[in-house]
């Protein structure tokens, strides 16, 4: 079944699904946990940044009747078990879930005619300092006549670890806390890494114990007793009574969490961070304020989702390393290691959404920097350790120099270019210093895995892909065009020629070195031992994507990445299907798997010569909310790649480096943002788009807004903010979006206000044409009159005259996927 789409105001998008068609929950992080959720809507494992450890393992929540005495047969289960067994309330029939940008929620019903709201959430405020666990807010309404008095259980239970290079705790001890009434419970060999588990009342009883099937079977269930004398692989449970009146309704909740420093400051977080309400409202908060940055509305709604929840992956990611600072790992919940391949790319999307994080990471990048000018694969956010796998050169070193120039362009951020700077520039030193007698900048590595391939997929076993090889050089030939870029505009002159010189003779040595002359497409590389690499794959398109690709070049490369043996339901494949390397799931997907980002570099590329292929690769997007069961996937999470036949998913859950890649792909590649021409956007529409928008666009200290529609067969922008407009009399002072409610869910709204005018577009997403209600009170004076005059496809109606009370709430008609502009001009003052 396919995910149920819902989209409330339009940004974000929740998705809802029954409860039977999820394999596995969502993922949800704050800067210093992250937890994931099993396809019950459990929390699965608590993972602490501080500590890099599953500090709990899974939780579930159990409920259960006082009201009703059990009566079994002897010798049953239920019946030995105790004799004061509860009468446990199960779920009756299909629930669903709703997935929202900060928690997944769970609803269903329980005998009794119980219905149940569970809402799993971890508490983001933002960058640092969040609260070091995570919420299980539990609703429920008695919907009978009958009066009903309930125990509702917490139960987790705490992983043993037993790796011994993983600080292994394997003998849990518990203890009860009269103060706030909370269980506490640490290792015998970590004494000081205590997890608390506390409720929003008095928790009425508690108790540990090594009877695990206590806690997962419903007949087992029998009232806690307080004991804590049990030592070992635990299960800890805190249990609250719940007295129901008739269509009475009562709200309370779990938190968990964890404190590496003792008893007193888990004790502590608690009390501090124990308001589930505020906390709930804050996490809401942190993420609408994110996702209503660098809105993109187009006629495909899928797109405009693809983007929404990029934004929403990129904020759960981020963390706070003691030591190290702001950062990403690019396996969440199990590594510490920040790699900077991943960095870069986080940076090309962040820009636009957290650009002070961004900021953070190419400092942290910077200070790793060996001494050669190399950058390091990656740096470990605890220790600060890093490491290059051996190898002379890979991607890490130019799109470290990337990464700071899109930044510095990005925000403007002159004092932050002259800092990094001296570190761009000993990167394109270095990078010089690697080329070979062709001039081509040349991996000399012999190995295999990680010590033979210096490229982005560089853990295939048993493989090389070393010597010149092209997406290492067409990386190279862009750090030093955009190195010297930078060096220009910080005056230094001497560096700016030398690295734009050296950028036009890589670019050279390439296209003489690197292109096969049979197919006029580009090498996969020239191997250590001078062979000429044939292999077809999805690398063609990193020669287009950084402009070494002359545009007959990039065409036909362009051309081969759109054949058939490429493409899939959900994307584009690393190699062609017929190629005698594919397989779709060996290798990490790495040679004949699906890999999302490849989707969204290709859509980028696409932008400028394929608009067709570019939309089909955003639309790629669509496979992480369809059949998820099926596919193993969370509907608004970006998984890590596929199975290049089945679609499953065969990696990470949630993927950190995807989303970044989908955002920048959108608003650099479809809607043309460059800035490498900071006063310059050419979106790139397809023919069959009428209108397109990006709304609060953070661009060099300021935001941009435009909205771009086809109005007698010619493309009209209205725009406001930074930079330039493309025609100043269609220019606003201001983007008063926020300020204006839409009553249909499946139209995009933007309104731009200057002195004396007010111009309303609206873009429809439906596959019908729509009315549309918009509510324009507070940008209208009630008394005074004004003219409007409205414009669609074909052109400017004649315009008619209202008082402001009279369309304060207005409502326009919209064809199929088409817009209505309705400009609303107050008549001129006297002087």
């Amino acid at each position: 079944m396919d995910s149920l789409i819902v989209v409330p105001g339009g940004q974000p998008p929740l998705y809802v699904v029954r409860d039977d068609q999820l394999s596995m929950g969502a993922s949800l992080g704050n800067s210093t946990v992250w937890l994931t959720l099993r396809g019950t809507g459990y929390p699965q494992a608590l993972f602490d940044i501080r500590t890099a450890k599953q500090v709990t393992w899974s939780s579930i929540v159990r409920y259960a009747s006082r009201d009703y005495r059990f009566i079994e047969p002897a010798g049953s289960r239920a019946a030995v078990a105790s004799p004061q067994a509860l009468t446990p309330l199960g779920q009756l029939g299909v629930g669903e879930f709703t997935i929202h940008p900060a928690y997944q929620e769970h609803q269903f019903e329980l005998q009794g005619h119980l219905r149940v709201r569970e809402r799993v959430f971890v508490p983001r405020y933002g960058l640092r300092g969040d609260p070091p666990g995570f919420f299980l807010e539990v609703t429920i309404r008695n919907a009978s006549h009958a009066r009903h008095h309930l125990l509702c259980v917490l139960a987790t239970k705490l992983k043993p670890e037993v790796d011994p290079s993983q600080r292994p705790e394997r003998r849990f001890r518990a203890r009860w806390s009269e103060r706030g009434g909370v269980l506490l419970v640490s290792s015998e060999e970590s004494p000081t890494w205590t997890r608390a588990f506390a409720a929003s009342r008095r928790p009425s009883r508690f108790g540990v114990s090594l009877d695990h099937a206590r806690s997962a079977d419903p007949l087992l269930m029998a009232p806690l007793d307080g004991d804590t004398s049990s030592v070992g692989s635990l299960v800890a449970e805190v249990a609250v009574d719940v007295m129901l009146e008739p269509e009475a309704e009562d709200q309370f909740s779990f938190f968990v969490a964890f404190e590496p420093e003792g008893d007193e400051a888990a004790l502590a977080t608690v009390e501090r961070e124990g308001d589930c309400v505020a906390a709930l409202q804050k996490t809401i908060a942190f993420y609408h304020d994110g996702v209503d940055l660098a809105r993109i509305s187009t006629p495909d709604p899928v797109i405009n989702h693809g983007v929404a929840w990029s934004k929403v992956n990129m904020l759960r990611v981020m963390v706070d390393y003691p030591g190290t600072g702001l950062a990403f790992t690019n396996e969440p919940g199990v590594s510490s290691n920040v790699v900077v391949r991943d960095v870069a790319w986080f940076v090309y999307g962040c820009d636009y959404l957290k650009p002070e994080f961004s900021r953070a990471l190419l400092r942290r990048v910077a200070a790793a920097q060996y001494q050669s000018g190399k950058i390091p694969e990656y740096y470990n956010g605890l220790t600060a350790d890093v490491e290059d796998y051996g190898l002379n050169i890979n991607d890490d070193t130019p799109l470290f120099v990337l990464a700071c120039v899109h930044h510095i362009h990005a925000t403007g951020d002159d004092e932050f270019a002259r800092e990094i700077y001296p570190h761009v520039r000993s990167a394109g030193e270095y990078i010089l210093a690697q080329r070979d007698g062709r001039g081509l900048v040349f991996c000399t590595a012999r190995g295999e895995n990680v010590w033979g391939v210096c490229s982005w997929r560089n853990v295939i076993p048993n493989y090389t892909l070393s010597g010149a090889v092209t997406e290492i050089n067409a990386e190279c030939y862009a750090a030093l065009h955009e190195g010297a870029m930078l060096a220009e505009r910080l005056g230094e002159k001497s560096d700016a020629e030398r690295f734009q010189q050296a950028a036009a003779d890589l670019k050279a040595a390439i296209n003489e070195h690197l292109r096969d002359r049979r197919t006029q497409l580009y090498l996969l590389a020239h191997d250590v031992d001078g062979v000429a690499r044939t292999d077809i794959t999805s690398d063609l398109v990193f020669p287009v994507m950084f402009g070494v690709a002359d545009d007959a070049a990039a065409r036909e490369v362009m051309r081969r990445l759109q054949d058939e043996d490429f493409w899939t339901g959900a994307g584009l494949r690393t190699v062609p299907r017929g190629s005698s390397d594919y397989h779709p799931s060996k290798n990490l997907g790495l040679l004949g798997g699906i890999w999302p980002g490849v989707n969204f570099w290709y859509a980028f590329a696409a932008a400028f010569y394929d608009s067709t292929g570019m939309v089909r690769a955003l639309r790629s997007y669509a496979h992480y909310t369809r059949d998820p069961k099926t596919n193993w996937t969370v509907p608004g999470q970006f998984s890590e790649w596929f199975d290049g036949e089945s679609l499953t998913n065969r990696g990470m859950r949630l993927s950190p480096w995807e989303p970044p890649r989908y955002l920048w792909a959108a608003i650099e590649g479809m809607c043309g943002i460059n800035l490498l021409q900071s006063r310059h956007y050419e979106p790139l529409i397809p023919a069959e788009w009428p209108w397109l928008a990006i709304a609060n666009l953070p661009l060099l200290g300021e935001c941009l807004t435009w909205f771009a529609a086809r109005i007698d067969k010619r493309l009209q922008f209205f725009s406001a903010g930074t930079p330039a407009p493309r025609d100043p009399h269609r220019h606003y002072k201001e983007d008063v979006t926020l300020r204006v409610r839409s009553l249909n869910e499946e139209a995009e709204v933007v309104a731009l206000r200057k002195h004396g005018e007010l111009l309303l577009c609206v873009g429809s997403t439906a596959e019908y044409p729509t009315t549309v209600p918009v509510d324009l009170s507070g940008l209208l004076e009630p008394g005074e009159r004004y003219t409007l005059t409205t414009a669609d496809e074909d052109g400017w109606d004649s315009s008619e005259e209202a008082l402001g009370r009279d369309v304060s709430r207005l409502a326009v008609r919209v064809a199929r996927k088409a817009f209505k502009l309705v400009r609303i001009v107050s008549p001129p003052t006297a002087d």
